[in-house]
C-alpha cells in the first residue's frame, strides 16, 4: 500500500502534502463517534478529511470542517471532491476562533493537537499539527460549548493525561462527560488514548475498555475488528 494514498472500502486519502497523516487516533475517533441523527457535524482540524469521510460513509448529515493548514486545507478538498459525499461536505479554511457559523451542531469531533511541552520541530505545519498552540484543550471546549445544539455532543480523542485535564477543563466550564473509552494497545498495556465525551447535560460517566491487538502485532481484537470492519480494506 503507498504511504502517499490510503484506500478504505468506500473512500481513498491522499495525503502526500499534508502534514496530517492518517493514525489510528483519527480511525478510532471516526468510528466511535455515537450517530443519533444529526442534522449537523462539524470536524474541528479535519487534516486529510478522514474523520468527515468516516462520518459521511456512517450517515447522511451535513458535514462542516475546519482546518486551519492551508496544505492541509486543500488536501482535504480534493479527497472531498474525490469521495461519493461531496454535496454533503464543507471545508472552511479558518481556525475555530474565527469560526462564525449560522447553526448549531448535533456533534462535534475533533482529534485535537496535544504535545503541550514535547520539542518543537523545525516545520511549521508539523508543530502546528502537533502542538496545543493554535487550539488549547479550554479554547476547545470553549468554543465547542457555544456551537453545540442542547442535545449534542462533543467527541475528542487524547492522550492519557491531556484527556483527564479536558475532562476537568469542560466540567468547569459546564460541558460534562458523558463517556469514556479507554484504549489499550494491549491487554497488558495501560491505555494510551481516552475517547471522550461531553455534553451540556450532567449525567453519569460510561466507562468502557477497548483493545487494539489481542494475541501479537497486527493481530487485532475482536472488538476493533468489530468497530472498524465497514473502513478497512483488509478486514
Amino acid at each position: 500500500m503507498s504511504k502517499e494514498v490510503f484506500r478504505f472500502k468506500r473512500f481513498t486519502i491522499s495525503q502526500s502534502n499534508s502534514p496530517f497523516k492518517i493514525g489510528t487516533d483519527g480511525v478510532l475517533a471516526g468510528a466511535l463517534c455515537p450517530l443519533n441523527n444529526p442534522s449537523n457535524i462539524l470536524d474541528i482540524g479535519t487534516g486529510t478529511g478522514l474523520i468527515a469521510l468516516m462520518l459521511a460513509q456512517r450517515c447522511n448529515a451535513e458535514i462542516d470542517t475546519i482546518e486551519i493548514n492551508e496544505i492541509a486545507y486543500k488536501q482535504a478538498k480534493e479527497n472531498f471532491e474525490n469521495s461519493p459525499w461531496l454535496d454533503r461536505l464543507t471545508i472552511h479554511h479558518c481556525s475555530l476562533q474565527s469560526f462564525k457559523p449560522n447553526k448549531k451542531y448535533g456533534l462535534i469531533i475533533s482529534n485535537p493537537p496535544y504535545f503541550q511541552n514535547s520539542l518543537k520541530s523545525d516545520s511549521e505545519s508539523k508543530n502546528t499539527a502537533r502542538h496545543t498552540d493554535s487550539l488549547t484543550p479550554v479554547e476547545l471546549v470553549r468554543y465547542s460549548k457555544h456551537l453545540l445544539s442542547n442535545s449534542g455532543k462533543l467527541c475528542v480523542i487524547y492522550p492519557v493525561e491531556e484527556g483527564k485535564q479536558m475532562v476537568e477543563f469542560a466540567q468547569e466550564s459546564g460541558l460534562y462527560c458523558s463517556r469514556i473509552v479507554n484504549i489499550k494497545p494491549t491487554p497488558e498495556k495501560e491505555s494510551k488514548r481516552l475517547f471522550l465525551e461531553f455534553q451540556l447535560t450532567e449525567i453519569e460517566t460510561k466507562i468502557e475498555e477497548l483493545i487494539i491487538e489481542q494475541n501479537g502485532r497486527h493481530q487485532y481484537s475482536d472488538d476493533y475488528l468489530e468497530l472498524t470492519k465497514e473502513f478497512y480494506l483488509a478486514f
